[in-house]
């Protein structure tokens, strides 16, 4: 779920719904854009998530060792950097596609937490309302248990029968001149899916993650990047080129 003040890229994969206007505005754009900084008029803040799965913020990457994930010590994307998993042919319990873990590789600290449930097609002959009954059971726990939590969601099954996903925030707010809503704090993203493969229907995928705040993410990705620029030369010598004969 994307956080409502997040900025707007001009390199680099751009948000899914963006406005003519806005497309208009950032052609040709050289910096990264930043919006101007809004007024805010109301906020609603209360600290009530510590992790979840069993797994909390505070907890070192022992204790994802002895939960049985495994680092991914040769990320060959950006957001892979830090990446701790355990892989759905290891998985089992409820979550029986993997976990998943991302930490600061420098620090080691966890900035999000990730379940993952398949329904294959052939196993379930109704795999997207198993999973929509699951998805509705896991929402009214989370709802139960947090109960100041701010929800953003869209509301019910769309049309095609083939998303649903609810977010539940920390804190929300407005701001004075626009009329987007405001949420910030951790979260939980919790979300039941139709997954395709070639074009073709495979079964249905639930999944949950619990997340650090928006400063804390850009952070880590802030991170990421850096340290993956600096493991690409060590991965082009190891191909037989070297960064300087570029």
């Amino acid at each position: 779920m994307l956080d409502s003040r997040g900025p707007l890229l001009c390199e680099g994969a751009m948000p899914f719904r963006l406005s003519i206007l806005s497309l208009v505005l950032l052609t040709g754009c050289q910096t990264a854009y930043k919006p101007p900084v809004a007024e805010v008029e109301t906020d609603q803040y209360q600290a009530v998530i510590d992790g979840g799965l069993g797994i909390k913020f505070s907890d070192t990457v022992s204790k994802l060792i002895e939960m049985g994930f495994r680092e991914n010590t040769k990320p060959k994307k950006q957001y892979e950097v830090g990446e701790w998993t355990i892989p759905f042919f290891e998985a089992s319990g409820f979550f029986n596609f993997g976990m998943e873990v991302s930490t600061s590789p420098s620090t080691g600290r966890i900035y999000s937490i990730s379940g993952f449930r398949i329904y294959p097609r052939k196993r379930y002959l109704n795999h997207f309302d198993t999973c929509a009954e699951d998805f509705t059971l896991l929402r009214a726990n989370i709802e139960s248990k947090y109960p100041s939590l701010h929800k953003w969601y869209e509301p019910g099954l769309n049309v095609s029968r083939e998303h649903s996903n609810v977010g539940f925030y920390e804190g929300k707010g407005s701001y004075k001149h626009l009329s987007t809503p405001r949420h910030f704090g951790r979260s939980i993203d919790l979300t039941c899916s139709i997954q395709e493969s070639d074009g073709e229907v495979v079964g249905s995928m639930l999944f949950v993650t619990y997340s650090e705040g928006y400063e804390a993410r850009e952070a880590l990705r802030a991170e990421q990047k850096r340290v993956f620029q600096e493991q690409s030369g060590d991965r082009l010598e190891e191909r037989g080129i070297s960064e300087n004969d570029l």
